[in-house]
């Protein structure tokens, strides 16, 4: 569960705030006149966060690329399931030049 607290009380308990994050791996929402400005989570949580957002930028990127190339070809672009398949077969075939056939 989400523990909300607000900016008042944030100085006094910030060092048992940071502890019990680290501990329990539960955000907690910092609210100014019970609105939501911040959310304290642990260092590891907000790397994971910045690389799902790294990742679902390279994604959005990518997907542009793919829907340009195929207007400029006058085909219909590929569905969401066939481009997730061509993915998974690009990294099979660089797997296997990588680490060899029988990895």
């Amino acid at each position: 569960m989400v523990q909300r607290i607000s900016t008042d009380n944030v100085d006094d308990r910030l060092s048992r705030l940071a502890d019990r994050v680290r501990d329990t791996h539960e955000a907690i929402v910092v609210e100014e006149r019970g609105e939501p400005i911040a959310v304290v989570i642990t260092a590891a949580d907000y790397a994971s966060l910045e690389r799902m957002k790294s990742q679902a930028a390279k994604t959005r990127d990518w997907s542009q690329l793919v829907m340009k190339a195929h207007e400029q070809d006058a085909e219909p672009p590929p569905s969401e399931d066939e481009i997730v398949e061509q993915v998974r077969r690009d990294r099979e075939a660089r797997y296997r030049e990588t680490y060899g056939r029988g990895a």
